[in-house]
């Protein structure tokens, strides 16, 4: 009897000193869990994705793009607000051209014998079809989820799906090419060096607003500098060159605005001025979510060393006011 209870309190103490273990073990995981995450959240706030890093900067951008606060995504074609037509993660595609090498069917599937791809004659007649679609203003506000129903009841036939390695390769592509070569020559005009002074908020929040914008709707500028300003194509070139503060006047204020020149936010760049950026980064065509998403980022902006230079390309004293000084509704 003795013995059968020496066994049964050996056997307790194992249990015990197992449970133990485990809950040790646990504990050491859960506090290496913390401390990883701690460990990336810094990363995030300060390093910065360097050109070694493209790859996995294109990832985390597009995968950024794909949330639907941001772009969004679409596996089918949608017109966007401005009625273009688009597809994936904001991705124009205006004509058949643009889709002609990518893979087009009627379900949600891998190609296959019940699911065919496209010919060239049924994507040309598709493009027809969402031309005219798209031309209609009251499909523009509405959801791709929503415009997919429509157009199968407009057309009584199915809107295409396309493939989604195929859409992520063409974001990426554009990304690398076009919206990453335009951001980079965007910032230096106003100092910025791309990769070296801004961490990855930064990058990605300016990123975003190219990405969003494009080229032609998002340009900054120094107007301390007579050959940015000569090199525009402003129509009050002398005036800007006579005096910076003059684009505070309503009719130089409407052309960099027509142009796509963002005054007020490349002054506030150049500057390193947070709450100023914080300011300017508005954008009117976007979702109040989307803009305190991207106002967030600029929280904290740039590497540490890059908070203690003003301008390292340009060390002359700012003389431009501020927009909001005189007008607090100075926004695009």
């Amino acid at each position: 009897m003795t013995s059968v209870r020496q066994d049964l309190i050996d056997a307790l103490r194992q249990y015990e000193e197992e449970e133990r273990k485990r809950i040790e073990r646990e504990l050491r995981e859960k506090e290496e869990r913390i401390k990883q995450a701690a460990q990336n959240d810094v990363k995030s706030m300060y390093e910065p994705y360097l050109e070694d890093d493209e790859d996995e900067m294109l990832e985390d951008f597009y995968n950024h793009l794909k949330d639907s606060d941001f772009e969004g995504y679409s596996k089918t074609p949608y017109c966007d607000s401005e009625g273009k037509n688009t597809v994936g993660v904001g991705n124009r595609i205006p004509n058949y051209e643009a889709i002609k090498n990518l893979t087009m069917t009627s379900k949600d599937a891998a190609v296959s014998e019940s699911n065919p791809a496209w010919g060239e004659d049924k994507k040309r007649d598709f493009m027809q079809k969402l031309d005219e679609f798209c031309k209609d203003r009251k499909n523009w506000f509405m959801i791709p989820k929503r415009q997919y129903e429509e157009y199968n009841t407009k057309y009584n036939e199915t809107m295409p799906h396309f493939q989604d390695d195929e859409l992520e390769e063409l974001s990426k592509k554009y990304i690398r090419n076009t919206a990453l070569p335009e951001i980079k020559r965007n910032v230096q005009n106003v100092g910025i060096n791309f990769y070296h002074d801004l961490n990855r908020d930064g990058q990605k929040g300016l990123m975003d607003m190219q990405y969003n914008l494009g080229g032609n709707k998002f340009k900054l500028i120094d107007l301390e500098d007579p050959k940015q300003i000569d090199n525009s194509n402003l129509k009050y070139k002398n005036e800007l060159k006579a005096d910076a503060n003059s684009y505070l006047r309503p009719e130089i204020r409407k052309d960099l605005i027509d142009n796509g020149y963002w005054a007020g936010l490349s002054n506030a760049l150049k500057q390193r001025d947070v709450p100023a950026i914080q300011k300017e980064i508005h954008r009117s065509n976007i979702s109040d979510k989307r803009n305190n998403k991207i106002r967030n980022l600029f929280a904290n902006p740039w590497q540490k060393r890059a908070t203690t230079v003003q301008n390292p390309y340009n060390q002359r004293e700012n003389r431009l006011k501020n927009p909001w000084d005189e007008d607090d509704k100075w926004w695009y």
